[in-house]
């Protein structure tokens, strides 16, 4: 059996990713109550549970139970998204107590969730998290608030209403945060409207479909969420020790303020990856396990400098490099694991500029990836959460 770690830190969640890949068909265990998970811990955790779905053939799921009463425990599930994503993703689902079967009951109650998501323009709110779960091998994986029809061949929506719904997801997460003293401007509402709307057109084309594009992978899911962090210095004191590139951007602010008040936006796939769907689309006829990581590393910078439609045209300027300009008029910080890379850039301190080589940084070793790559376990899928510092916005 593989425990998923009770606390969501990027160091617990690798390790658990680890023993998934060695162990792709035990168990795996979810806690009762995981602490509060950290800047891109939530991210990660949808990541490994993509990763122990698309490896594993049992997808045994154990869930704890405690004194509470499958019903219960059944609630708890939709408490959180990685949690949803284990629960639609497994073949059984039991207590862990006494082995009973709970995969009925836990699906009606993300049924009713997912409907209950569409009816507002915020999704699902749970304190200061406002999310939407696309379930992509049922008709649950094309919201209306996205998506013009939702049968057939949905098409997304247009810009506007992207913009309309992170606006509200952030308002939401804000409003419950508690003690949050600053929002987004139009102008920067407008900002990070269209770096939603280019990562959702991003995965909705490159992160939903398998080798063939027009057919969605099964089992499949895509996931959005916004979070209101509140963070004192003291806390941004042992970032450093788990996350040193994210303290070394929020210490580049203003530190009198003994508040440092963020909006955590993250877009999770379940899909090729960037390699795998590189591979995919140009016919190349190595395995991802043969290429080396420099390779992974030259095709991922390709992906930010261009988007490949589904009508296999390039864009260039378009999709990604707009991303980038927008996070660093927002000074934020971006966050990438995508296969065996985990990177990042912060754009407060590199930001872009027009014809920017589009160059992210190694997570570990916080160095130049064209310096230095660190090699990670696969994940499947990419996971990509950005950090937006309200008090830079001012």
């Amino acid at each position: 059996m593989i425990k998923f770690p009770v606390k969501l830190t990027e160091s617990e969640i690798e390790k658990t990713l680890k023993e998934i890949i060695e162990n792709p068909n035990l168990p795996l265990h979810l806690p009762l109550n995981d602490k509060h998970a950290q800047f891109g811990g939530l991210s990660l955790a949808i990541q490994t549970i993509n990763t122990w779905s698309r490896l594993g053939e049992e997808k045994t799921l154990l869930l704890s139970s405690g004194d509470r009463t499958s019903d219960e425990v059944a609630d708890s599930v939709i408490e959180r998204p990685f949690k949803v994503a284990a629960a639609m993703m497994a073949k059984e689902i039991k207590l862990e107590r006494d082995n009973s079967n709970l995969k009925s009951t836990t699906f009606q109650k993300i049924k009713e969730m997912v409907e209950q998501q569409a009816t507002n323009n915020y999704g699902i709110q749970r304190g200061g998290l406002c999310s939407f779960i696309f379930i992509d091998h049922s008709t649950k994986g094309f919201d209306r608030n996205f998506y013009i029809d939702t049968t057939g061949l949905p098409e997304p929506r247009q810009i506007k209403q992207f913009e309309n719904v992170i606006k509200s997801m952030i308002m939401k997460s804000l409003s419950a945060s508690g003690g949050v003293s600053l929002t987004p401007s139009n102008d920067e509402i407008s900002d990070i409207g269209r770096i939603f709307y280019e990562l959702f057109i991003n995965t909705h084309e490159h992160g939903s479909r398998g080798k063939l594009k027009n057919k969605w992978i099964k089992p499949g899911n895509r996931v959005i969420y916004t979070n209101a962090i509140n963070l004192s210095n003291t806390a941004v004191e042992y970032i450093k020790k788990e996350n040193p590139p994210l303290a070394e951007h929020i210490n580049s602010f203003d530190r009198n303020n003994q508040q440092h008040q963020f909006i955590e936006l993250s877009i999770v796939d379940s899909g090729l990856g960037y390699v795998g769907r590189w591979l995919s689309d140009h016919s190349e006829k190595e395995s991802e396990s043969d290429i080396p990581i420099e390779f992974e590393h030259d095709i991922f910078r390709k992906c930010f400098k261009f988007r490949s439609s589904s009508s296999h045209k390039d864009y260039k300027g378009m999709g990604l490099p707009v991303v980038m300009d927008r996070l660093t008029n927002l000074k934020g910080f971006m966050k990438i694991r995508s296969g065996r890379m985990s990177v990042y850039r912060d754009f407060k301190n590199k930001p872009y500029q027009m014809g920017d080589r589009c160059a992210f940084f190694d997570f570990k070793t916080q160095k130049d990836c064209s310096e230095t790559l660190t090699e990670h376990p696969k994940a499947e899928g990419v996971s990509i959460t950005i950090l937006i510092p309200l008090e830079g916005m001012k």
